[in-house]
C-alpha cells in the first residue's frame, strides 16, 4: 500500500492490519541538510532523537540511524492521552536534496536485523 505526493511517494507495510514500516522517498527536500533538521521538518517539533545519532557515510550517501520519540503536548496529558510509542528511522540522504526515510514503528521488530536491512537497501 502506498501513497504519491508531488515530490513524496510512500509505501507501508502492515502485519495483521498493523502498520509496522514505511520508505519514503521526498525528492527536493529544501530541510536534508543536517538529520536534526530532518527530524524537526519531517517528524514535528515534538520528535526527538533518545540515544546518540548513528550516521555512517555511505558510497553515495549518508545513512543516519535515530531512535524517535515524542513529548506528549500538555493537553496530551491533561487528557491522560496515550503517548506515540518509539519508532526506529533510517535517514538516507545526498547532495541532490533528496532524503529517504525507512521507519519501523512496531518496537517487537526492531533489532540487530533492523540495520542490515537498512544496509541492505539499494538505492539510485
Amino acid at each position: 500500500m502506498g501513497s504519491e505526493k508531488n515530490n513524496e511517494y510512500e509505501t507501508w507495510y502492515f502485519i495483521n492490519g498493523i502498520k509496522v514500516a514505511s520508505i519514503t522517498v521526498n525528492i527536493d527536500c529544501t530541510y536534508c541538510s543536517s538529520t536534526s533538521s530532518i527530524i524537526k521538518n519531517w517528524l514535528g517539533l515534538h520528535a526527538y532523537s533518545v540515544e546518540p545519532i548513528n550516521e555512517v557515510e555511505m558510497k553515495d550517501y549518508k545513512l543516519a540511524r535515530v531512535n524517535i520519540a515524542y513529548e506528549q503536548s500538555a493537553a496530551g496529558q491533561i487528557k491522560n492521552e496515550n503517548s506515540i510509542p518509539n519508532e526506529l528511522h533510517y535517514f538516507f540522504t545526498n547532495d541532490n536534496k533528496t532524503f529517504i526515510d525507512f521507519a519501523i514503528y512496531k518496537n517487537e521488530l526492531i533489532n540487530e536485523n533492523s540495520d542490515k536491512i537498512a544496509k541492505s537497501l539499494v538505492i539510485r
